[in-house]
């Protein structure tokens, strides 16, 4: 599934080349774009690292996460199969964060 996020982070960070030489901005805008998706992607891989050491995935430590928060009453899940469905209801099984994970998770769930 972690996969799936950093294939997402291609596609929402592609910019298509224009076709003519004269319309191409390689200014800083663009090199600032490569180095956000980089730094998304590292976020994106100490956090996977963090839920697989877990035995997670990304998304159920989110949801982990997310109602670590005596506050939080309910999360909202998005499913595009009963599989995705039941694999999130499964996060359901290890909600305990310790003071180390929530320390990493927090030093890597905000934006640099």
């Amino acid at each position: 599934m972690l996969g799936r996020h950093l294939a997402t982070l291609d596609i929402f960070y592609h910019h298509p080349q224009p076709r003519h030489a004269a319309d191409r901005d390689d200014g800083p805008a663009r090199h600032g774009c490569a180095r956000r998706k980089g730094a998304l992607r590292r976020h994106f891989r100490v956090l996977g690292d963090i839920a697989a050491t877990r035995g997670q995935t990304l998304a159920q430590l989110a949801l982990a996460w997310a109602l670590r928060d005596p506050r939080m009453t309910s999360v909202i899940v998005g499913a595009s199969s009963v599989a995705h469905l039941e694999s999130s209801v499964a996060a359901l099984d290890n909600l305990a964060l310790g003071e180390d994970e929530l320390t990493a998770i927090e030093k890597w769930a905000t934006e640099d």
